[in-house]
């Protein structure tokens, strides 16, 4: 494989990412924070103090992740950040799926409901950040050009975000494939 294709490769991988997470998170400071606070609250997942914090620093949270991203500054924090958040997105928005739930999910501040599409893509942008915990920011880090020596993740939490995306793509396969299978069955039998 010629030399060039592993630093593009991650170039393009948290250029993804990180422009994703920057709309998303400008999107949710444009709409204000009540509608986010709606969003959240209709997963029925948290509410109160919690629900209200969330809606306060999570668009700042994408936003820093996203420019540190896009910048190639600390990419490899940015990344294990973004794979977090995406994980709590993503079983949030199982949760709701599988429990019938017809919730915004809050995405990018418009009112958007969530369906089973938004899962991949959460894991499809999941697993775009493993490469970028494994080998850095690839082409044009600005640590790299800055000659900053960035902290590397330590490799627990490379082995921890691999098995959570892992276990992720397989529960939202079962989840999707039992949904699919219910719904055959209801109408088969006309309920």
């Amino acid at each position: 494989m010629p030399s060039f294709v592993l630093p593009l490769g991650l170039l393009l991988a948290r250029l993804i990412v990180g422009v994703i997470l920057l709309v998303f998170g400008f999107g949710k400071l444009h709409a204000g924070r009540d509608r986010l606070l709606r969003a959240i609250l209709g997963y029925e997942v948290v509410s109160g103090f919690v629900a209200r914090t969330i809606s306060v620093g999570l668009p700042p949270a994408e936003v820093l992740a996203g420019v540190l991203l896009v910048a190639g500054v600390g990419v490899e924090w940015a990344a294990l950040g973004a794979f977090a958040m995406l994980s709590v997105f993503t079983l949030a928005i199982t949760r709701s799926l599988v429990r019938g739930l017809a919730n915004d999910c809050g995405c990018s501040g418009s009112l958007n409901p969530v369906r089973w599409r938004l899962a991949y893509r959460n894991l499809s942008l999941m697993f775009l950040c493993i490469p970028i915990l494994i080998w850095g920011g690839g082409a044009f880090a600005a640590s790299d050009l800055l000659a900053w020596q960035t902290a590397v993740v330590p490799f627990g939490a490379l082995v921890f975000a691999t098995a959570i995306w892992g276990s992720s793509a397989v529960g939202i396969l079962v989840l999707r494939v039992r949904d699919v299978g219910a719904s055959r069955s209801a109408r088969a039998t006309g309920t």
